[in-house]
């Protein structure tokens, strides 16, 4: 009887501290995606069970999904590429496959019109439509949002629904604030330094 009463109470302890570790993804909204952001080629999942998860090009006229849901990348793009889960399932990416969407521990990816139970988990942090905000809980968007995901020490990535369909892409990794500043600078010293060659060669012809 102590042994039950010890083993039960050890078994709400790790209960609660594995509950304590969970969290909400630590994201950035970037605002909606449209045709001509950043695309890259879909990788390949470690794990999608029973093929409920499946690569679409473009808004779908028919795909191989029992549900076709809407392009992240808006209503008027036929190009690019990206994941469709259907029929209450799941798929699972390893962070080392998605080298190419990630920058300074952060992941882009375009969550494409958000609803339902769709649900993003990031090692024990998760973030479902709710979490995303007021603002982006609308079906049938245009197109979707481009989020930047905080990575922490997450070694896998699993997208899953609970409803019809949960449509999403990786996409490059955006430009931060610090790099516009770096890059508008630099635009306006080459600017400066083409003005002063132009004065000086209009000094020389002048004399």
């Amino acid at each position: 009887m102590r042994n039950s009463l010890f083993a039960a109470a050890f078994a709400a302890m790790v209960g609660l501290s594995g509950s304590a570790n969970a969290a909400p993804i630590v994201f950035t909204n970037y605002g909606q995606s449209d045709g001509l952001a950043a695309n890259l080629a879909q990788p390949t999942p470690t794990s999608n069970p029973f093929g409920i998860a499946a690569i679409e090009t473009g808004q779908p006229g028919g795909c191989g999904l029992s549900n076709c849901g809407w392009s992240p990348f808006g209503t008027a793009d036929n190009a690019h590429s990206w994941w469709d889960i259907g029929n209450a399932g799941s798929v699972t990416f390893s962070i080392a496959s998605l080298a190419s969407s990630i920058k300074d521990g952060v992941l882009y990816v375009v969550w494409g019109s958000p609803n339902g139970d769709n649900t993003i988990t990031l090692g024990n942090d998760s973030l479902t439509t709710a979490g995303l905000g007021p603002t982006f809980n609308s079906q049938n968007n245009p197109s979707g949002y481009l989020l930047g995901l905080k990575l922490n020490s997450a070694t896998d990535i699993t997208f899953s629904t609970n409803e019809t369909a949960f449509e999403f892409a990786f996409t490059s990794p955006v430009p931060e604030p610090s790099t516009w500043a770096m890059m508008i600078l630099g635009f306006a010293g080459l600017g400066f330094m083409a003005y002063r060659r132009r004065n000086q060669a209009s000094a020389l012809t002048a004399a």
